[in-house]
């Protein structure tokens, strides 16, 4: 199979995860938001929110592991790609591990202490939704060296078939909820860990079968410092970005929540889950294409890997556009449609978060570019620092009085500050043609924009019923796009 060929295949094998999963997740979290209410849904999303503080580390390995490998299968070096898999699940075993005996002790701290604003009836539940949490994290931990190699071999299809199943899975087990009266917070979270222990089953399985270089049991005797330093280097600056994204959405989850009580946690948590069901659009093509960059780098490739960094970033705005610009006109009657009750102010939270996203997919195929080169600390430090800077101006702005739409536009400003800031590191880092990146991508990108926003202003100004617009805003906007 050709490259094209393999992209055209993962990409296919994502759309249709994707279409899947938006469907399935936005109708488990009706069911799941029902069934709970708000302030259950807001206490589950703020507590899980905290543990999920973890998943910075998981992801950082998973970048650094993908990287490694990609490269090493890129540049043909087949025995060090078993080495790089073994010496990461040596790594993941021991993070998990030392979690799974440190975290517990601070149960009694988070929840004792009043830290969080939950009411007192609601605390021991809220620990049982922690501890379940934490199981799921950890099962996270050792599953990601096995998704890395399936990314890096560009196995999109497998992972998409079990992505489906577990949105199946959690959709089905979601109405067990409604079979009990009480208890149902604890109950949701423990389906949760138990949907995330059998993808960890079904990942590492497959790769045991069918890669070499992968197993259930690493080998202890491939552990090499030289790698482990390797690994720790470059996981240490994946690390930083990550937490940079995960402090930046947590800190304004404590903020709302300490500001305005567990019930903004609701109308958060249901914009964060519209941005991750709606990211996935995007994030289709760019885990379709990152194996190849990476891969052509480790080729000594660097025009190559340029120009897919390019492709990437126009066409992830472009796919993402599709569905951003007539989901954030119709904001307000999709979410009545899709929610019973919405809380107040979820139709500003899902349209700055979303425009957000979008802004960033601008240059999004540089940061992938930057993975790829490997020099990763310089630019984890200037561009996820300012992303994390949205956390004090958003408590400037409501500790001054300023509410809650200022806030959140700080939060849009400083992402567009740091989508931008990545086009002249990566000039002076590569050799990135800045004017070729800017007519390439921002100016073929402003027309189909302009068109799609038209388009969807005339009709919504002029059409009715919603359901009949909202397709006609949908389909003329993938048209423009």
């Amino acid at each position: 199979m050709t490259d094209n060929t393999r992209l055209v295949v993962n990409m296919i094998a994502r759309d249709v995860r994707m279409v899947f999963n938006i469907i399935l997740s936005f109708y488990s979290t009706r069911i799941v938001f029902d069934a709970l209410g708000q302030s259950d849904y807001g206490i589950y999303m703020l507590v899980a929110g905290i543990v999920s503080l973890l998943t910075f580390l998981s992801n950082a390995m998973a970048t650094t592991t993908q990287r490694h490998l990609a490269y090493s299968i890129g540049s043909g070096n087949a025995d060090r790609t078993s080495v790089i898999f073994d010496n990461s699940c040596i790594l993941q075993w021991i993070i998990g591990l030392s979690f799974a005996i440190v975290m517990p002790c601070f149960t009694n701290l988070i929840f004792d202490t009043q830290f969080l604003n939950i009411v007192p009836e609601k605390i021991t539940e809220a620990k049982y939704v922690y501890i379940l949490a934490l199981v799921s994290i950890i099962a996270t931990f050792v599953t990601t060296p096995y998704k890395a190699v399936l990314t890096a071999h560009e196995n999109i299809v497998y992972l998409s078939i079990i992505d489906i199943a577990d949105g199946v899975l959690k959709l089905c087990l979601v109405f067990l909820l409604y079979f009990f009266d009480s208890n149902r917070l604890p109950l949701y979270a423990g389906i949760m860990a138990s949907i995330t222990i059998l993808h960890f089953f079904a990942l590492s399985i497959y790769c045991q079968i069918h890669y070499k270089e992968s197993s259930i049991i690493p080998s202890l005797r491939n552990w090499r410092w030289s790698i482990q330093k390797t690994l720790l280097g470059f996981a240490t600056w994946a690390l930083y970005s990550s937490v940079c994204v995960i402090l930046r959405t947590q800190g304004i989850s404590i903020l709302l929540n300490r500001t305005y009580g567990a019930i903004i946690n609701a109308a958060f948590g249901i914009a964060t889950q519209v941005l991750s069901a709606v990211i996935s659009i995007s994030a289709a093509l760019i885990d379709a294409i990152a194996p190849q960059i990476i891969k052509a780098e480790g080729a000594g490739n660097r025009d190559k890997m340029l120009f897919l960094s390019e492709a990437a970033s126009k066409y992830s705005f472009l796919l993402l556009s599709i569905i951003v610009v007539p989901l954030c006109w119709e904001m307000p009657e999709v979410l009545k449609l899709w929610l019973d009750d919405v809380p107040q102010h979820t139709t500003l939270f899902c349209r700055v978060i979303l425009i957000s996203s979008l802004i960033d997919q601008l240059t999004t195929g540089l940061g992938t570019a930057n993975i790829a080169i490997g020099k990763i600390r310089n630019f984890s430090l200037l561009i996820y620092t300012v992303k994390l800077m949205a956390v004090p101006a958003l408590w400037f702005c409501l500790s001054k009085g300023y509410g809650i739409t200022v806030a959140m536009a700080s939060y849009a400003v400083f992402e567009a500050i740091s989508a931008m800031a990545r086009i002249p590191f990566m000039v002076r880092l590569a050799g990135l043609k800045a004017t070729s990146y800017i007519n390439n991508v921002f100016i073929k990108t402003l027309f189909p924009l302009a068109i799609q926003n038209a388009v969807c202003y005339l009709v919504c100004t002029n059409a009715s019923p919603f359901i009949l617009r909202f397709i006609a805003t949908g389909i003329l906007s993938a048209s423009a796009g």
